[in-house]
């Protein structure tokens, strides 16, 4: 199964890409720790998912599903 993982602001500068498909993730749990693998910096980097367009509040309560997209979020400010 693959999910869709776009960065946005520090986590793109990281990963250096602006997104890519990830496979083997069944929940944000383990995506986060593939990602984590695959770029350490993300390790101390403040963030939040996104899946589907929708915030999530707990990473350990979402299942991912083949083609969900995972969007990773900086803080940011509106005005």
């Amino acid at each position: 199964m693959k999910v869709k993982v776009l960065y946005f602001g520090v986590t793109a500068d990281i990963t250096g890409k602006e997104q890519e498909l990830i496979a083997e993730a069944k929940d944000l749990n383990s995506l986060r720790a593939i990602l984590t693998s695959l770029y350490p910096g993300l390790k101390n980097a403040n963030f939040r998912f996104a899946v589907n367009l929708k915030l999530i509040n707990d990473i350990n309560s979402l299942t991912l599903n083949k083609g969900d997209e995972v969007a990773l979020l900086p803080p940011f400010a509106g005005g």
